[in-house]
């Protein structure tokens, strides 16, 4: 397993914070990051020595564009100190990266927490290995059909489509045999947002699009 670390503390104060940051944000401190390049992970470590507890934390990273750049599938009741926290890539990105982090609460219920984020030019591209900027969704939003275009790609049969919901529960899949792809989402789930992830032949993620389903 192939790990890139890279450590960065990410200073909350108020004057980065957005309005909506509680004041326990300012008791956060975050160190970031240690990159898995066979899984598409990014991983930080948060301490928190407020008394707020954070309800079933998550973290959302964006880049400057507000793009979905990782995610956190939510796996504790509250934040501690030295704790790790697992955020899925969905959008391969190069350093030096500037970005924004959000923290919600409840499950993704409520936003509690943003902080602006730079993380230095010690490591190259994370990952990247199938070019699909032809790739088009439409249409977004949707409520009962979904349509994907790849264009055009010479390895098409050996990839893979997955849909998850921002829990990152897995909530559709299929191998892609056509490049043009119509998908039901009547029993995707409620609606919210999801993502549409293409893996490469090995298994690596190679682009997603960010679906909001109404």
């Amino acid at each position: 397993m192939k790990v890139l670390t890279v450590f960065l503390i990410i200073f909350l104060l108020p004057e980065i914070s957005r309005s909506q940051n509680i004041p326990a944000c300012d008791s956060l401190v975050i160190e970031c990051c240690s990159f898995d390049v066979s899984q598409n992970t990014v991983t930080l470590l948060a301490s928190n020595y407020s008394s707020y507890l954070f309800d079933y934390p998550g973290f959302i990273l964006y880049n400057t564009d507000m793009d979905t750049v990782a995610f956190e599938t939510v796996n504790y009741f509250g934040i501690s100190t030295e704790q790790p926290h697992w955020l899925n890539i969905i959008h391969p990105f190069s350093l030096p990266f500037n970005g924004i982090l959000e923290l919600y609460v409840l499950f993704y219920d409520s936003l509690t927490c943003t902080f602006e984020v730079t993380i230095p030019d010690t490591i190259t591209t994370i990952v990247n290995n199938v070019e699909l900027d032809l790739m088009k969704i439409f249409p977004n939003p949707t409520n009962d059909w979904l349509f994907i275009d790849l264009g055009e790609h010479e390895f098409l049969s050996d990839l893979k489509l997955r849909i998850i919901n921002s829990l990152g529960q897995e909530r559709y899949s299929c191998k892609i045999i056509d490049p043009k792809i119509q998908i039901p989402l009547y029993s995707i789930g409620k609606p919210g947002f999801y993502f549409v992830q293409i893996f490469d032949p090995f298994g690596n993620m190679s682009e997603t699009r960010k679906l909001l389903l109404r």
